[in-house]
This record gives structure tokens, C-alpha cells and sequence, in this order.
């Protein structure tokens, strides 16, 4: 069970700290996932699946003009952070090729600000902290929960 989490942004310095049942802070500074529903000008995004890319955008496609502004930053752990702190409102990873040692910190980061994130069949991630195990996800801020389950979770085939 992971009880503790860091999360540096290179980039910017920006440093994510959670610690589980205490909150999640950027920089020092207590946060929380932004309110933002669909119908708000939210922030989105995405990862393809390399190896069915047109199936994956296919799948999003329906939700894509529903959102405000579309970004592909390439650091899944930042993105959920980047949700974490209201900068962003959903990431979407297709991948399939995440594994829990890669996003663990980000998860906690993400939780301890209220945010949600699951499976593709809309399930809480619950994966053994394993170089070897490899998933998609979704995670978003708690008002876009259950739109996104519902728009991605019951198309899977």
C-alpha cells in the first residue's frame, strides 16, 4: 500500500507531496481537483493505444468535442497530478502499457485531492505494485466520474 507520494515536474520545479489520509499539496500549498463538469470548459488528456490507434480514438472521439482544450503532455505520473491541482480535468490513457511503479505516486497525489481514477471497465485500480503488469486508465476529477464511465466504460468490446 503506498502511504506516501512525490511528484517533481522537471520542467517547471514544481514539486506534488501526498501523504495518504492527509492531503495532497503542490509547492507547499494544500489542492484540490477543480468542480469543472462536461459542460464547463474543461481541460482533457489522452494517450492512443499503440498498438489499435484508430480503435482508441475512435472510442474517445464522441467525448472529444465536448472538451474545452485538448493536451498530450507524455508523463502520465504529472498528468494525474496536473489533475490534482485543477490545472486539468480528465486523462484518458489507452496505452496499455502503464504500470503501477510508473503512476503509484501520481494515484496517491491524485486521491488525496478528491480526484478518481479506474480501469477501462470502470473498476478502482487495483494492481500489485509490479514492473511486469501493464494497464489503460482513467482519471478525472470527481464531477466527471460518472460521464466517463459511462461514455467509456460501457463502449469496450
Amino acid at each position: 500500500d503506498i502511504t506516501k507520494a512525490v511528484v517533481l515536474n522537471l520542467n517547471t520545479k514544481d514539486l506534488y507531496l501526498a501523504e495518504k489520509g492527509k492531503g495532497a499539496l503542490l509547492n507547499g500549498k494544500k489542492i484540490h481537483v477543480s468542480n469543472l463538469d462536461i459542460s464547463e470548459k474543461c481541460f482533457l488528456e489522452f494517450n492512443l493505444s499503440m498498438k489499435n490507434p484508430l480503435e482508441s480514438l475512435q472510442k474517445i472521439t464522441p467525448l472529444l468535442r465536448n472538451f474545452f482544450r485538448i493536451r498530450i503532455l507524455g508523463s502520465s505520473a504529472l498528468s494525474i497530478c496536473l489533475i490534482a491541482g485543477g490545472s486539468m480535468e480528465a486523462f484518458i490513457n489507452l496505452r496499455e502499457s502503464n504500470r503501477l511503479v510508473d503512476v503509484a505516486a501520481g494515484i496517491l497525489v491524485l486521491k488525496e485531492a478528491g480526484g478518481k481514477i479506474f480501469s477501462l471497465d470502470g473498476n478502482e485500480i487495483d494492481q500489485a505494485l509490479s514492473i511486469n503488469i501493464k494497464f489503460s486508465f482513467i482519471a478525472c476529477n470527481a464531477e466527471l466520474e460518472s460521464c466517463l464511465k459511462k461514455e467509456l466504460t460501457l463502449k469496450k468490446k
